[in-house]
């Protein structure tokens, strides 16, 4: 098995991991304002890039799998199988981020100045 037939995926998706790192920074540098909405925020950064991580590394997993089948059949439908939750943990990831954008803030109150 080839390293760079695994990096180089993982090269092509660095600037959203660096993204997400970001994402995840802000949110944590503003957890006292809203605590819930950074809270959502670090749970959709984290799910989506899980879910990224692994979308990337089991592709390559599956065609070295592929070339030894018949000694690694569990594992090669394992993968397979998995492969296709995905698409529904990106979409928990972005359900989470969604919240953190909508989700409800406080409204700072100016008080008037007695005369």
């Amino acid at each position: 098995m080839d390293f760079t037939d695994i990096l180089t995926p993982f090269l092509y998706r660095l600037p959203l991991f660096i993204l997400w790192f970001i994402g995840v920074v802000l949110a944590i540098i503003r957890w006292k304002r809203n605590g819930r909405a950074s809270l959502f925020a670090v749970i959709g950064f984290f799910i989506l890039s899980l879910s990224m991580f692994f979308a990337t590394l089991f592709p390559s997993l599956l065609t070295e799998l592929s070339k030894d089948f018949s000694e690694n059949r569990n594992l090669f439908q394992f993968v397979l199988t998995s492969m296709r939750f995905f698409p529904f943990l990106d979409m928990i990831g972005w359900i989470f981020i969604l919240l953190a954008m909508f989700s409800g803030r406080k409204l700072e109150t100016k008080q008037e100045p007695t005369a």
